[in-house]
């Protein structure tokens, strides 16, 4: 919270829709003046960084092929 009792938040979500119910969902509150999606975007849930033993590698990728899908990061 700022000075100007302005709260900046950023949260995850499985979809978009949910980003856009959370918004919703603030605005319901009384004590809620004003709530604005600031900033959005998307990030996969499973990178390859680093070394890994063989068996990780090969998990990672088998789960990165088809089956996962990206989180939603939104800035309120």
């Amino acid at each position: 919270m700022d000075g100007n009792h302005k709260i900046t938040q950023t949260i995850q979500f499985d979809t978009k829709s949910e980003a856009a119910y959370y918004l919703h969902s603030l605005l319901a509150f009384d004590w809620v003046e004003e709530a604005v999606i600031t900033q959005a975007k998307t990030e996969t849930v499973l990178e390859e960084k680093g070394e890994t033993d063989e068996s990780e590698n090969s998990a990672v990728s088998i789960v990165n092929e088809d089956n996962v899908l990206p989180r939603y990061f939104a800035k309120y």
